[in-house]
């Protein structure tokens, strides 16, 4: 069959215009301050932050050059990655996306097809949280929907080889109800794009919106206006979020771990085992030893706990940041910078292998709180430690304000908490 040239310049007007289309995606980042802006109400902000939502869920190709968009270091501009460099970029992947199969391939990924060979099969938060072996190349992407009998059919998976050692590969995912991306886009700054957020916002509604005329009209210029305004001034408080971090020390350390001042209920924060009321009186050995122990705290605009992580002074004088509670993964980052900034060169995931000492006032106290690195407590000597000391000693890692005495053998509660 012969195809003239007529037919040809159409086939090829098609295929160009196909490719000018792409499924509009955000990064991780982007949608989070989507998130932090909406307020549950019917407000112009939140109906332009559920309508952008609803454009990346839906899976829509449209005609926009500007995509995978995420945040930038100007306040009033979003960056984007157009789909012809996205071969160039490299994939940073970020904590709580990574398939973990334990000791063997996850189920999910048997249902790909996909090797166990150089597959890491462990979650590895540790190189995602220090950018250790954190650059990737996509080799594949795996729409579960399209496998026949798949138990998995709303998940897309993404399939990474490392840059570094390409003998490593790793499995992300995303659900259909995910709006992010699982990982982040890599290339040099003056290569990726930058737009001023109201034109992208109008842009892309209009492009969304462009068969129904009067559902366009439901956002109008103002509308975007106030959403522009919003956006800045959260972009400038990111901008300037460490001084958001304050050290608390004494009596007021309990106030930040009581639930009612958190920012949200998410994260590892919302769901710390000491965020309750009847845990208020266990935190005596924090804010009696204020020379040693004292809270690093970060907050909103309104005052309100995004994260918290305990600040020690050790035994040999160096500086220990312990275990990071944040109602995002994303903020770890900024407490791991604080942490530099401000000569923390020890922090809770490091101490695997080394002994460290915290010295405390000698005091048995009546009520502990779980402690997730300084667990073993000599009351007489006032140590605390990450180890096994000489018994007797106290473990504290219970959630009710109990502690275990163990002298030999099985553990037991002191006689006081029976």
């Amino acid at each position: 069959m012969k195809i003239n040239k007529y037919e040809n310049f159409l086939l090829e007007s098609v295929i160009n215009e196909l490719i000018l289309e792409a499924n509009v995606s955000f990064n991780r980042d982007f949608v989070e301050v989507l998130g932090d802006m909406e307020t549950g109400f019917n407000d112009p902000v939140s109906k332009i932050c559920e309508v952008l939502l609803k454009i990346v869920k839906s899976e829509r190709d449209l005609d926009i050059n500007q995509n995978n968009i995420g945040l930038s270091n100007e306040v009033d501009k979003i960056s984007f990655i157009p789909e012809d460099k996205l071969d160039r970029a490299t994939i940073k992947l970020v904590p709580g996306s990574v398939v973990n199969g334990g000791s063997e391939l996850h189920s999910v990924q048997r249902e790909a097809k996909l090797p166990a060979e150089g597959m890491v099969l462990n979650q590895p938060e540790t190189f995602l949280q220090n950018d250790i072996m954190n650059s990737w190349k996509l080799v594949k992407t795996i729409n579960m929907a399209l496998v026949p009998d798949s138990y998995y059919n709303q998940y897309t998976l993404y399939y990474l080889q490392n840059v570094d050692d390409p003998t490593k590969f790793v499995t992300t995912y995303k659900d259909t109800n995910s709006f992010g991306l699982p990982f982040e886009y890599v290339l040099p700054e003056n290569t990726i794009g930058k737009i001023k957020i109201g034109r992208y916002i109008n842009r892309l509604l209009d492009l969304y919106l462009g068969d129904d005329p009067i559902e366009r009209r439901r956002y109008t210029a103002s509308d975007v206006e106030k959403f522009v305004n919003k956006f800045i001034s959260l972009m400038e408080y990111k901008h300037n979020a460490l001084d958001y971090f304050r050290i608390i020390t004494g009596g007021e350390i309990k106030h930040w771990y009581l639930s009612d001042n958190y920012s949200g209920k998410t994260g590892q924060l919302g769901q710390s085992c000491m965020r309750y009321d009847n845990c208020q009186e266990f935190f005596d050995i924090y804010s009696d030893n204020p020379n040693v122990c004292q809270l690093l705290i970060f907050v909103d605009m309104n005052d309100k706990l995004l994260g918290r992580a305990l600040l020690w002074k050790l035994e040999d004088g160096s500086k220990f940041m312990d275990r990071i509670y944040t109602t995002r993964d994303s903020n770890i980052d900024l407490f791991v910078k604080w942490g530099k900034e401000n000569g923390y060169t020890k922090h809770y995931e490091k101490t695997s292998n080394s002994k460290i000492f915290v010295k405390v006032k000698p005091k048995d106290y009546a009520q502990y709180p779980f402690m997730d690195t300084f667990k073993y407590y000599k009351p007489e000597d006032g140590i605390l430690s990450n180890k096994e000391l000489e018994k007797p000693y106290l473990e504290l890692q219970q959630s009710n304000g109990q502690a275990l005495r163990r002298i030999d053998g099985e553990p037991s509660l002191r006689p006081e908490d029976m």
